[in-house]
This record gives structure tokens, C-alpha cells and sequence, in this order.
């Protein structure tokens, strides 16, 4: 099989069946457990009130079989990079519930032959604090998303606008009223996410202000 047919089917085709349930069920094992340890804490419940908006950012390879094979070869041309940026704010109506926007991005290094999905939109979460280190969280967002699929070779280039969401349970940890925290949740969604995915891990480096 070519190198086009290659790409085609890595773009086109969902690559393995989603382990959905049990990612879903190892998230909520760990934030039940969190629960249960701090059951009875007191005063770990308000939200950050001086510093109450912050930028997130994302940069990383996303790690499916093709980076690690193409990390061996020692080139990383067509392996999926990801960026993410966003911008959230406390809302003065309800403490714990975070409002905001994000861009985000997933592409191949190389523009072609490859592709690059984008998506803009807002999103909710709603946070419990469980330590003054650490808290758990809800979030959903609903996006609008565009992508471009190019192999010049073949005489293909495809361009489609859409729509995405995804819910996602996660993990905050940061001191209250610190600059920095880090994000960890999982996003689940009825709608292609990432490389024929409906689900995958996220972070989020967050500068408070």
C-alpha cells in the first residue's frame, strides 16, 4: 500500500475501537475516591474571588501509534500536533461556575500532504473544591469546526465545516488564590474528537489574574 492510501486511511477511517466505558469508569473511580477523602472537609468550597479570570494553554504530539512509529524513524511529518487556547472567567451570578471561549487546533506537522482541524466556541464547567490544592470539575463545551484534508498527489482537498461538543469530568490541581493550576479531564463525545476518536485525555496550564 502507498504512502497516499497510508494517509488516506489515517485520515478518513476510524483507527481502533473507543475503550469509552472504561475511561469513563476509571475518571469516576478516581473523583468518587477524591469525594469520599475530603466527605467532611469545611472551607475548601470557595471558588478563586481575587484572581477570577485565566488563560489556558495546550501544546503537545498527540500520542497514537503513528508519533511513536515516526518518532523511531526519527521523523515527524505526518504525526498529529495539538494547540489549544482559552479564556475563562468566574461568574458573578453562581461562585463555583466558570464561563469562556477556546480555540483549539489538531494538524499534521506537515500541511501536505495532511490535514488540520480547528474549532471555536464557548464553554461551561462548574467546580467543587475538595482540598485547597486540588478540586473536581464538570465541563461541556459546544463548538463550531473547520477542517482541510490535502494529498496533492491524488488530486485531493476537502474542506467541511461542522459542529462538535463534548462533556468532561476532570481534575484541577493549584493552590487557591495562586497565578498557576493544571487541568486534567477526559473529554467524551457522540461527535469525531481527534484521529477517528470520541474521546480522548486533555490538559490545560492555566495562568490566573
Amino acid at each position: 500500500m502507498s504512502f497516499s492510501n497510508n494517509l488516506i486511511t489515517l485520515i478518513m477511517a476510524k483507527i481502533k475501537t473507543s475503550k469509552l466505558y472504561f475511561k469513563l469508569v476509571l475518571v469516576l473511580f478516581i473523583l468518587f475516591g477524591l469525594q469520599i477523602s475530603k466527605a467532611h472537609s469545611q472551607d475548601d468550597n470557595t471558588a478563586l474571588s481575587v484572581r477570577p479570570n485565566f488563560i489556558g494553554i495546550q501544546i503537545n504530539p498527540f500520542f497514537n501509534e503513528n508519533f511513536f512509529d515516526e518518532l523511531i524513524a526519527g521523523n515527524l511529518n505526518h504525526s498529529i500536533w495539538v494547540f489549544s487556547a482559552r479564556y475563562g472567567r468566574e461568574s458573578v451570578f453562581l461562585p463555583n461556575l466558570t464561563i469562556g471561549g477556546e480555540f483549539h487546533q489538531h494538524r499534521t506537522f506537515r500541511a501536505e500532504p495532511g490535514y488540520s482541524f480547528l474549532t471555536l466556541g464557548p464553554f461551561a464547567r462548574y467546580t467543587h473544591r475538595l482540598f485547597s490544592w486540588a478540586g473536581v470539575f464538570a465541563e461541556a463545551a459546544s463548538k463550531v469546526s473547520y477542517s482541510v484534508v490535502k494529498v496533492p498527489a491524488l488530486g485531493i482537498e476537502n474542506r467541511d465545516f461542522g459542529f462538535v461538543y463534548y462533556f468532561a469530568p476532570g481534575i484541577s490541581l493549584g493552590q487557591q488564590q495562586k497565578r498557576f493550576s493544571i487541568d486534567l479531564y477526559w473529554k467524551f463525545s457522540g461527535e469525531m474528537l481527534i484521529d477517528g476518536n470520541n474521546n480522548v485525555f486533555s490538559f490545560k496550564i492555566n495562568y490566573h489574574f
